[in-house]
C-alpha cells in the first residue's frame, strides 16, 4: 500500500509540474523590427517579427496604411521562430498597422497587432508640434495615460492569474495526496 500511495503522490506532482508548462506554452511576439510604436526616418523594405516558440507554416503578416489599404508582403519566410516579411517596394511614409497571425509549435492560432510610422521631413516637424499637444493633452486629462497602459498590461494580468490558479490547483492536490499517505500509514499501525 505504501508503494501505491508513494506512486500517486509522485504521479499527482509531475501532473501539476508538468501541466503550467503545457498550458502557458503557446508562443508570444517577443520582438520586432520595426518595433511598435517606432518612428522611422524611412521606408523599410523587410521586417522581422521574433517569437518565444518555433512558428509553424501557415503563418502570416499583412499591414494595414493609414488610409485603410491593405498591404501584403511579396515573400513571408519562417525560420523557427523568426517571421520575415519581404516588400517588393519601399514603405511610403505613414502610419501602419501590422496584423500577424501565427501558428505556435503547439498548433494553436495566435494573432496580434501593433503599429509603426514612417516619417517624412514635413512629418518630422508635425510629429514635433504634436508632442508639444499631447503634452498639454496630458496635463488636461492625466488619467488617459493610465487607461492606455492598463490595456498595454492586461494579457500578461490574465497570464499571471492563471498561473496563481494552477499553483493553487497543484497545492491542494499535494495536500491531498500527502493526506492519504499519511492515512494509509496510520492504518497500517
Amino acid at each position: 500500500m505504501l508503494k501505491k500511495s508513494c506512486f500517486i503522490l509522485v504521479m499527482t506532482a509531475m501532473f501539476f509540474i508538468v501541466l503550467p508548462g503545457s498550458a502557458y506554452g503557446h508562443s508570444v511576439l517577443e520582438k520586432s523590427d520595426p518595433a511598435d510604436g517606432d518612428q522611422l526616418e524611412q521606408g523599410i523594405k523587410i521586417m522581422e517579427l521574433s517569437y518565444s516558440t518555433k512558428i509553424e507554416n501557415g503563418s502570416t503578416l499583412s499591414l494595414r496604411s493609414e488610409d485603410g489599404q491593405e498591404i501584403q508582403p511579396s515573400s513571408v519566410d519562417l525560420n523557427n521562430n523568426v517571421m520575415s516579411a519581404s516588400f517588393d517596394e519601399s514603405l511610403r511614409p505613414g502610419v501602419y498597422d501590422v496584423n500577424w497571425n501565427i501558428i505556435g509549435a503547439d498548433g494553436h492560432p495566435i494573432d496580434g497587432q501593433y503599429s509603426f510610422s514612417i516619417l517624412s521631413s514635413s512629418n518630422q516637424v508635425k510629429e514635433n508640434d504634436n508632442e508639444v499637444s499631447e503634452v498639454e493633452s496630458n496635463k488636461q486629462n492625466p488619467d488617459a495615460n493610465i487607461t492606455a497602459n492598463q490595456q498595454d498590461t492586461s494579457g500578461n494580468e490574465t497570464s499571471s492569474l492563471g498561473m496563481i490558479i494552477v499553483i493553487i490547483l497543484a497545492s491542494i492536490g499535494l495536500i491531498l495526496a500527502g493526506g492519504m499517505w499519511i492515512r494509509k500509514k496510520k492504518n497500517r499501525k
